[in-house]
């Protein structure tokens, strides 16, 4: 006798709506499980499992579920609810706002800025954050980290201004692997419109030792700034708030190595550590 299919919960959480919405429109449309995840490039187990809100929503599957469910954007419009249910609203609302922005300026204290990790990186940063999360939670969050960074890609990309502290070049983070991949990328996107400097340590005390921040200009006004602990963040909107973090932006901008020692900086550290990532075949 087949057994019976586990029920969905679409109370439980906007994933979970998410997957509930899959069975029914499924049903409805008459195709079994199989048949639909064959369309989609997925297993039965692994639908099987978004339906029930058990798995990670991939940001391509929302589209995909458009196209062959014939649910006219329905899919991409649920998914807009399980990515903002994914990040507090105060982040919600800075990840809006760099969306916009013509010119962010970061300064990134403990880790690589988000925009820039590689997939290996973030993954082992928030394992590291988070060790208690299971690996689809932390499958999740990357998953819309790795949406997140089209930003830097699109045609009309943002200025993007990294002050990197030396502390982030001297961490490891994950195995060897991992650092080589991240340091190869972050040489490798220095450009006309990235611009990387590195605050070293004998710079000394400076204003935003407290963690890392962001300033964004945006093309209708006012900026922002985003200030960052290691498990929190606060938006900053008032204008005079924003100009004094711009001060200090700039104070930081000062202290760091201008950008051509800072490309030098990071590949020697790379020449030392992880020599196979700078390595061209002839």
């Amino acid at each position: 006798m087949p057994q019976k299919p586990r029920e969905v919960r679409p109370g439980q959480s906007a994933r979970h709506f998410f997957g509930a919405e899959i069975r029914a429109r499924r049903q409805a449309f008459g195709m079994s499980l199989e048949v639909l995840a064959h369309q989609l490039g997925y297993s039965r187990q692994q639908l099987s499992r978004i339906e029930l809100g058990d798995r990670a929503v991939q940001p391509d599957l929302p589209a995909r579920l458009d196209q062959v469910l014939r649910t006219g954007g329905t899919f991409q419009r649920l998914w807009k609810l399980v990515e903002s249910e994914a990040h507090p609203d105060y982040a919600r609302r800075f990840f809006k706002m760099e969306e916009r922005a013509t010119r962010i300026e970061t300064y990134s204290s403990h880790a690589i800025h988000g925009l820039l990790q590689t997939e290996g990186y973030a993954r082992a940063m928030m394992r590291a954050w988070a060790p208690e999360e299971t690996d689809e939670a932390i499958q999740e969050r990357l998953a819309l980290r790795l949406e997140r960074q089209k930003i830097l890609t699109r045609p009309n990309a943002p200025v993007f201004w990294l002050i990197l502290d030396e502390a982030v070049l001297r961490r490891p983070v994950g195995d060897a692997s991992v650092m080589r991949e991240q340091w190869a990328r972050l040489v490798a996107a220095v450009g006309p419109r990235l611009t990387l400097q590195v605050l070293p340590f004998s710079a000394g005390a400076h204003g935003a030792m407290g963690g890392s921040m962001t300033v964004l200009t945006l093309p209708d006004g006012p900026d922002v700034a985003y200030m960052e602990g290691s498990h929190r963040g606060h938006l900053e909107e008032t204008p005079a708030t924003v100009a004094r973090r711009r001060v200090t932006y700039d104070h930081l901008r000062a202290l760091a190595l201008p950008p051509a020692e800072s490309v030098t900086l990071v590949r020697s550290l790379l020449r030392e550590s992880y020599p196979s990532c700078l390595h061209t075949p002839t």
